[in-house]
């Protein structure tokens, strides 16, 4: 009888390792060369912050390409871009360079007002996850 509680329970908890997680957006400041990760979590950000987001998509890409879009808060594109993925990947980072330095959220809206701004990643056509951020124009 101990012996199948003490089987059920380990294979409990070997299916619960291997689920795969649910998709998910990391957007943050600063990068972490080392381990490959977004440093300086947030979802508030002033216009001039570096603005870094990666995708953690759970599992291997089961795609080829990969699209971004940035929008604003009245829906307009203001940044887009498709790129190839390998199913090797499982997660992609934007983070995007201007004159040499990590773009601002003000660079991908090209914008300095308060607003909510999306970030959105869609493979086939079809949205994979989406995520909001809050931009703020100045400290108060």
């Amino acid at each position: 009888m101990k012996k199948s509680i003490i089987l059920s329970i380990l294979a409990i908890l070997a299916f619960s390792a291997c689920q795969e997680k649910a998709p998910q957006i990391v957007s943050g400041r600063e990068w972490n060369s080392g381990r490959n990760l977004v440093a300086d979590t947030t979802s508030s950000f002033l216009h001039w912050d570096p603005f870094i987001v990666q995708l953690d998509y759970g599992k291997n890409f089961d795609f080829d390409s990969l699209k971004c879009e940035i929008t604003d808060e009245s829906g307009k594109v203001r940044y887009s871009k498709v790129t190839a993925v390998s199913p090797k990947m499982g997660s992609y980072t934007l983070q995007g360079k201007k004159k040499g330095k990590v773009m601002t959220i003000g660079d991908f809206l090209r914008s300095k007002k308060n607003q909510t701004a999306t970030v959105r990643f869609f493979a086939k056509d079809s949205l994979i996850v989406e995520k909001q951020v809050q931009v703020i124009s100045e400290k108060k």
